[in-house]
């Protein structure tokens, strides 16, 4: 694509709302578009989109929206064609969109139909200025390096991005400018047909929008797992955990916190039994406040918390749900 120009965000809405990780982009988009004097683009599908005009308050110059009862479900064939037929009328010079489970499913296709290069699972963006390259980070060799990446030739460079690696920071109050997509019939063809929909209780989603989370580590006895379920389902918080028990099989990889993981941004985070590899804490950086439970006090958990108890995490699970079920007046 010759004369591109601007950086787009595919932004997500589902369940009613903007997703945290699309401002984060926006935010983000605002830091690098500056840097090379452009301009930043948002497109959102959905069907009675609400509050789209916050994208401005993140630092959005211009909002295109498509709004079409066939985009209330999500269906890949169905976005994939429309964000390709945006991305030709804007012509931008990049395209980033969330690493979510919506964006990893679609935007490979966007990709291939723009026959351009797509990096996926970043965590870190920089432009360079000279040459207006994006350089995309992502981890590599099994997430024990990260690696640079770029794409010299094609264009538009596009990216996913991880949701909770940048910070959802408003710039002021921008009035972007609006403007409605229609799309032919021609891309509102559906590619499959919905069943039904069921939601997992542990998701990346979750991880990625709640205020508390505990996450689970290798100190964590198994048969207590329960019990800090319910602390969660208590306080309305997220279950997350460290590597070790995903490949344990005892959590789904969507559970998992760190470099090869999801990245979390919540008001705290409980970090159970977990000794602080920094493949972990890269994942937990976001969080305000980070507490630890390990018994060893000399555990790099303790190096990142902000505050840590040093006992044995299967001795103070019980007694905190103790404390949470005394609060709630639950017997």
């Amino acid at each position: 694509m010759k004369d591109a120009s601007g950086i787009l965000i595919v932004a997500e809405y589902s369940d009613d709302k903007i997703k945290l990780v699309s401002f984060e982009l926006v935010k983000k988009a605002r830091e690098l578009a500056d840097k090379i004097g452009t301009s930043v683009f948002v497109f959102v599908m959905g069907h009675n989109l609400k509050n789209i005009d916050e994208f401005g308050e993140y630092g959005a110059d211009k909002i295109y929206y498509a709004d079409e009862p066939a985009l209330e479900n999500f269906d890949d064939t169905i976005y994939a064609n429309i964000t390709t037929d945006l991305i030709k009328l804007v012509n931008p010079e990049i395209v980033l969109a969330p690493a979510t489970p919506i964006g990893r499913s679609f935007i490979p296709r966007v990709a291939t139909y723009l026959e351009t290069g797509l990096t996926a699972d970043c965590i870190d963006l920089d432009i360079r200025v000279e040459d207006r390259i994006l350089i995309q980070k992502r981890p590599a060799w099994g997430g024990n390096m990260i690696a640079d990446i770029y794409c010299p030739v094609k264009r538009p460079q596009m990216a996913t991005v991880r949701p909770g690696v940048f910070k959802a920071e408003k710039t002021g109050n921008n009035k972007a400018e609006t403007e409605r997509i229609n799309s032919s019939n021609e891309a509102l063809t559906k590619g499959f047909d919905l069943v039904r929909i069921e939601k997992d209780d542990f998701s990346e989603n979750k991880l990625n929008n709640c205020n508390v989370i505990f996450s689970v580590g290798r100190g964590v006895d198994p048969a207590l797992i329960p019990k800090i379920k319910e602390l969660a389902r208590l306080l309305d918080a997220g279950v997350g955990c460290t590597r070790p028990l995903v490949e344990g099989k005892i959590f789904p990889h969507s559970c998992q916190i760190g470099q090869s993981g999801t990245f979390v941004t919540p008001k705290v985070c409980f970090s159970l039994g977990i000794s602080g590899a920094i493949q972990y804490t890269v994942g937990i950086k976001g969080a305000e406040n980070n507490i630890a439970v390990n018994r060893d006090s000399d555990a790099q958990i303790f190096e990142v918390s902000d505050f840590g108890i040093v006992s044995d995490v299967n001795k103070i699970i019980p007694l905190l749900l103790e404390k949470i079920r005394e609060i709630k007046g639950i017997k």
